[in-house]
């Protein structure tokens, strides 16, 4: 498989995976009236619903470009996919194309400063995709954090099916 994967930008309405629908229910009703989270709703507690599926980011902004990211906490079904960086910068601790992959996504956050989703075939696994629900999140007003809900599923080529 490439590391050029497309990675498919789409409304938070537009997501297909059930437990990112409830996600992105959580969080519409915890948004700001800004279409933010406040940094308050980020805590295990109030996550446990999806505590396997949750990761929260912080990024390094320079003159308005994301520059890099630390994975405050990683989701367990990411970290069982590609890598544990939890506490651990992007830029260091990734492979340069899912570095860039996820660098782009916050620069999309922070550009636009709304909740989406993404939608792409997993780094380097073929057959597996992933869909994921990227939420704002604003700590002392200011937008520097993602909270990203992520679900995968392998699609089997024999069957026109997923498993």
């Amino acid at each position: 498989m490439s590391d050029n994967v497309e990675v498919r930008y789409i409304s938070a309405q537009e997501l297909t995976r059930p437990v990112l629908i409830k996600a992105r229910a959580w969080a519409q009703e915890r948004l700001d009236t800004d279409g933010m989270l406040d940094r308050a709703h980020v805590t295990a507690p109030k996550l446990a619903p999806f505590i396997r599926h949750a990761s929260f980011f912080e990024f390094f902004i320079a003159d308005g470009q994301v520059t890099d990211f630390v994975a405050k906490v990683l989701a367990g079904e990411i970290a069982e996919t590609t890598i544990e960086i939890s506490g651990k910068t992007g830029r260091n601790h990734l492979p340069a194309p899912l570095f860039e992959r996820w660098r782009t996504a916050g620069q999309h956050l922070i550009d636009h400063g709304k909740m989406f989703a993404t939608q792409s075939q997993v780094f380097e696994k073929e057959h597996k995709n992933a869909e994921s629900l990227i939420v704002p999140v604003k700590n002392d007003g200011v937008l520097d954090h993602s909270l990203v809900f992520t679900e995968y599923w392998v699609t089997d080529p024999r069957f026109d099916d997923e498993i």
